[in-house]
């Protein structure tokens, strides 16, 4: 003989879909298993979770249009489509695995300190001489 089947109130069902409870959720609520909600109320679950959307979706036009920044930029961005113009960035390769990707700011100041740093080497390296009798400019000797 088959088990009687779990008494679950269809209305008790919608109502939790409808707040965007998920079927294992909604089964932990009214004492059945998870199939069973999916078995008998998949049209059900279908329906709650778009009326969650709807509701959700008022609520955030609603707020957008109260003056709130950010979910006018979301709502933009998700319902029309819009993007933020990608940022010009440069991209340096330091080695084999590391790629660096800096914004345009950022590579200004880097190309400055290494403009520095590079111009500093090479005084250096002029003072020092080459190393092979070459005299040095600071000393003013010659071979």
């Amino acid at each position: 003989m088959a088990r009687p089947l779990a008494k679950v109130d269809p209305e008790m069902v919608m109502r939790l879909a409808a707040v965007g409870c998920s079927a294992e959720e909604i089964a932990a609520e009214v004492g059945c298993s998870r199939r069973t909600i999916y078995a008998r109320f998949r049209t059900i679950l279908s329906r709650g979770k778009l009326r969650s959307h709807v509701r959700l979706r008022s609520a955030l036009f609603k707020f957008a249009m109260m003056g709130n920044p950010g979910l006018l930029v979301f709502l933009a961005k998700v319902e029309l489509g819009m993007r933020e113009p990608p940022e010009e960035t440069v991209t340096v390769n330091t080695g084999p695995t590391n790629v660096v990707v800096l914004g345009p700011e950022r590579a200004r100041v880097l190309a400055t300190r290494y403009e520095q740093v590079r111009s500093r080497t090479i005084e250096r390296f002029e003072k020092l001489g080459n190393g092979n009798g070459k005299g040095s400019r600071e000393t003013g000797a010659v071979d």
